[in-house]
């Protein structure tokens, strides 16, 4: 996911190239879709359809290039909190048990 954020980073910083390489090499949904506003960006409407077919989100191409990979920014920021581990749950202790305290 970091390459994903990066090759946005790149993409508002005006670096289409190297956004590009980043994410040509990445099978991913949210890589297609930067993959699509990149080709959006360029000019290339019908590789940029494939693109956007292929991310699942056909249909997205008169949105503003910069607001749309604002908005895929915000996604992977969900999905990071979805993917990050939960928190270690306590067991419950068996009924009736009690804590001993340390040192007896």
């Amino acid at each position: 996911m970091q390459e994903l954020i990066q090759a946005i980073d790149l993409t508002l910083a005006g670096d289409w190239d190297q956004a590009h390489k980043i994410v040509q090499n990445i099978e991913d949904p949210a890589a297609y879709w930067i993959h699509a506003v990149l080709h959006k960006i360029e000019g290339d409407r019908s590789n940029s359809m494939y693109w956007y077919s292929r991310a699942g989100k056909p249909g997205q191409f008169k949105m503003d290039a910069t607001e749309e990979l604002q908005a895929i920014r915000r996604e992977l920021g969900r999905e990071s909190v979805l993917r990050q581990p939960a928190a270690a749950s306590l067991k419950p202790r068996p009924r009736g048990s009690r804590i001993q305290p340390s040192g007896l």
